[in-house]
């Protein structure tokens, strides 16, 4: 139960390790230390092979020419692991890597520090499952990593599908890989489902939590994802991003501090579930654009409801795409501010067929736009309010602004904005049961417009201006450029 396993040498073959368990063996082991050894620090394989272990320190296990892979835990081939308490240090390739079917690994209590990739660049993980293997974890701390903190990645066969489930997790610093333009905090991809409770993302770079590929689901509560740093070259720093046809649900998060995108949905068949969140200060990429509080576009899907989307840049909520729908409930946007580039500032942008339904919000003291909905975009907009709207670097101040589009008002209060409360150009739908107050123009109309846009319940009044007809106010008339994002391949 307790002992020192150090300085092993690797075998003729290039094999060895500090301890190896397989063909159904059994091992508990506590209290002790596996140091610099070659291939893994602990290595359990096979089915039937089971090991608990407890209070462990496993340090630089090194690589072998071979190809073998220097990690702290290598559990695989259907065994299983319980591991209570332990430390993992300058390891190679992962802290502790589960692989295949039927490979079940249980953490609790564990630190995870500074893990280094190979020396072909790959690798240098925190925590991977990989390929079918069922991890559970509890109170893990995982520091100054590579690549990525802790990895979740399937097989495409169904019976290869990887699956983790988390809880008081922090992940923080991971750095840069030397093969990789990112070095981010969770990273769950391919035929993979994840589940997190409390969790933080601290600092690290290129992305905090990224779900990609159309077998993948991951359910999230209780996650602050902040300070993602950015890597020049590729212009990353996002902090929780789906793609692909991923499913993701987050309930009580925070996205605060990041770079370019606070919560980005992306891709056909990409879906999300956005509750009680706060996305603030979202900076600009390097070049002076972006910097969008949450950006929904090119067919994904989302819902954003209970939410406060605050002082970040560009645009504060942004639809883009043909196909793309957002669903908008409860929402507070406000003080959005141009990016270094002289960008916006705008609460909500919807461009480019894309689909939007605004209830109950609240978007007050942005820049330029209230809500702007531009080029074929189809936005409803129920019991809500836009106000305060400033005129910003591109000189507008519209609480609603309707270009080309099919919008639908309802209910609606527009208030002290610089500009107009409400603006269409060469665009249909309704305005019932509005209120148009204290702006310059209360209406403005320009353009082709349907007879019947303007209902007779709307009260404009109080306005410098309450109603202009055949207006000439200028709009911008290019689509806001949306972003990429690089191979994860």
């Amino acid at each position: 139960h307790i002992g020192v396993i150090t300085g092993t040498h690797p075998g003729p073959g290039g094999t060895g390790s500090g301890i190896e368990l397989a063909k159904g063996g059994t091992l508990t082991l506590s209290t002790s230390v596996v140091s610099d050894n070659p291939s893994a620090g602990v290595r359990v394989h096979s089915d039937g092979t089971t090991a608990e272990v407890s209070a462990v320190f496993v340090a630089r296990t090194s690589p072998t020419d071979i190809g073998r892979m220097g990690m702290g835990f290598d559990v695989a081939l259907g065994a299983s692991l319980t591991l209570t308490g332990g430390r993992m240090v300058a390891n190679h390739a992962a802290g502790i890597l589960a692989s295949d079917s039927g490979t079940s690994l249980e953490v609790t209590d564990v630190h995870i520090v500074g893990s280094l990739p190979l020396p072909d660049g790959i690798g240098g993980w925190g925590i991977g499952a990989l390929d079918g293997a069922a991890v559970t974890m509890h109170r893990a701390v995982l520091v100054d990593n590579h690549t990525t903190g802790l990895i979740v990645s399937g097989a495409p066969s169904a019976i290869a599908r990887a699956s983790l489930s988390a809880s008081d997790l922090i992940v923080t610093r991971t750095r840069r890989g030397q093969e990789t333009a990112f070095g981010a905090g969770v990273f769950v991809e391919q035929n993979t489902s994840f589940a997190l409770e409390r969790g933080v993302l601290s600092d690290n770079h290129g992305f905090g939590l990224v779900v990609r590929g159309s077998e993948t689901s991951a359910l999230v509560s209780d996650l602050s994802v902040v300070r993602v740093q950015t890597e020049d070259e590729l212009y990353l720093g996002r902090g929780v991003v789906a793609l692909e046809g991923a499913y993701l649900s987050l309930t009580r998060g925070v996205a605060d501090d990041n770079r370019s995108t606070g919560v980005f949905i992306d891709g056909p068949g990409t879906r999300a579930e956005l509750s009680d969140l706060l996305v603030r200060g979202t900076s600009p990429e390097p070049d002076g654009t972006s910097g969008m509080g949450v950006m929904v576009q090119l067919g994904a899907t989302a819902s954003l409801s209970r939410a406060l989307v605050m002082e970040n840049h560009t645009v504060g909520v942004f639809a883009a795409g043909g196909d793309t729908m957002a669903t908008v409930s409860d929402v507070l946007v406000a003080d959005n501010q141009p990016s270094s580039a002289e960008l916006g500032g705008r609460g909500v942008h919807i461009q480019g067929g894309a689909v939007a339904d605004l209830s109950r919000g609240v978007a007050v003291n942005n820049q330029e736009f209230g809500l702007i909905a531009t080029v074929l975009a189809s936005v409803n907009i129920v019991e809500s309010q836009l106000s305060g709207t400033a005129a910003g670097l591109g000189g507008y101040g519209d609480g609603v602004c309707a270009m080309d589009s099919i919008v639908n008002t309802s209910a609606l209060i527009v208030q002290d904005n610089a500009r107009s409360g409400i603006l269409y150009q060469d665009s249909s739908g309704s305005i019932t049961g509005s209120v148009a107050r204290e702006n310059s123009v209360g209406l403005v109309t320009q353009g082709l417009l349907p007879p019947d846009l303007v209902a007779d319940n709307n009260v404009f009044e109080g306005n410098t201006q309450n109603i202009m007809t055949d207006g000439a106010l200028e709009i911008p008339d290019t689509l806001m450029a949306t972003p990429t994002l690089p191979d994860f391949n």
